[in-house]
């Protein structure tokens, strides 16, 4: 079970590595020099997240076409992860990281196991009795 969690998270550090150079994703990269709003850099974080899992799809073992509503279901309740006081802008990778990291960890998508968000060994031995 190890396994099939670690694979899932490298194919999700090369997905990363791959999308740097994108469009919306440089845009993240690269606030420094070019801020943006924090509602609009929250939804590029958003955008990253539902690419991701189309991306990962089969390594998370989701239905790529399910990918959209799945992550987009999480933000409400992930929304209690950013910090009550928001920046009006993102102008440092410092900044994106300290008001986003916590809510983008709990919007990204996580391997599955009969339909069911594998996060942890417990839910993998609940889960994943056929694996």
């Amino acid at each position: 079970m190890k396994k099939f969690l670690l694979i899932a998270l490298l194919a999700g550090g090369y997905y990363f590595y791959s999308i740097s150079t994108e469009n919306g994703h440089e845009r993240i990269f690269d606030v420094a020099n070019n801020p943006i709003p924090t509602s609009e850099y929250i939804k590029l974080r958003e955008t990253q997240a539902i690419k991701m899992c189309e991306t990962n799809a089969q390594s998370y073992n989701i239905d790529v076409n399910v990918c959209p509503k799945y992550i987009s279901s999480k933000f409400p309740e992930c929304k209690s992860k950013l910090p009550r006081d928001l920046p009006d802008f993102i102008d440092s990778k410092t900044v994106g990281v300290q008001v986003t990291s916590k809510y983008f960890e709990c919007i990204a998508p996580w391997p599955h196991c009969n339909g069911k968000e594998i996060k942890n060994e417990f839910d993998a031995r609940q889960f994943c009795k056929s694996i």
